[in-house]
């Protein structure tokens, strides 16, 4: 990897790079958008049975246009949200009974906050690093978490670049796998 980013940097590739990256979000964005009628139809569903769902994307747009659909049972936490009031929008969610669906960014409501009062989690498309995704799915196995088991959703569209990420996170984690096998660390 070093000596292929010397390469890009040698070559003057940075801003190839660059673009390339930017327009595989562009297509991740618009995967997900894409999945919207499905996403809505599973969290009406999860909703229906009186479970509560945790919903994650990479992406503002398609978490924001869910929340407006679903807006009187749902709360929302992306990078935008003020950080003032992230604990006040968690605490609703565990704690309201009419709240039923937390929406959350990989990034902002996938770390170091609790929301076992979900017992299903949708992923509308992948985060770049295995981990991310994770972490998000880990907000429901916390200690407080009373289910006896839970539900994990990743929606995947065939054919689009939703494999080419899924095959990525995979080799990721594969690596990361064989890393911790090597240093004996049990996972």
């Amino acid at each position: 990897l070093i000596n292929y980013l010397n390469h890009v940097y040698q070559y003057g590739l940075i801003e190839l790079l660059v673009s390339v990256l930017s327009q595989l979000n562009v297509l991740r964005q618009l995967s997900a958008m894409g999945k919207l009628g499905t996403a809505k139809e599973l969290i009406e569903s999860v909703v229906d049975s009186g479970e509560k769902v945790l919903v994650f994307s990479s992406f503002v747009e398609p978490l924001e246009t869910l929340q407006q659909h679903f807006k009187d049972t749902s709360v929302i936490l992306t990078g935008k949200t003020p950080v003032e009031e992230r604990q006040g929008i968690v605490e609703a969610f565990q704690n309201n009974p009419n709240i039923k669906i937390f929406f959350g960014g990989f990034k902002s409501g996938g770390l170091g906050i609790t929301l076992t009062a979900a017992t299903n989690f949708l992923g509308l498309d992948f985060p770049w690093n295995p981990a991310d995704l994770q972490q998000s799915i880990d907000r429901l196995h916390r200690l407080g978490q009373t289910a006896t088991s839970v539900n994990i959703y990743q929606l995947v569209a065939i054919d689009t670049i939703d494999d080419d990420m899924k095959g990525i996170l995979d080799y990721k984690q594969d690596i990361f796998d064989i890393r911790i096998s090597r240093t004996g660390i049990e996972r």
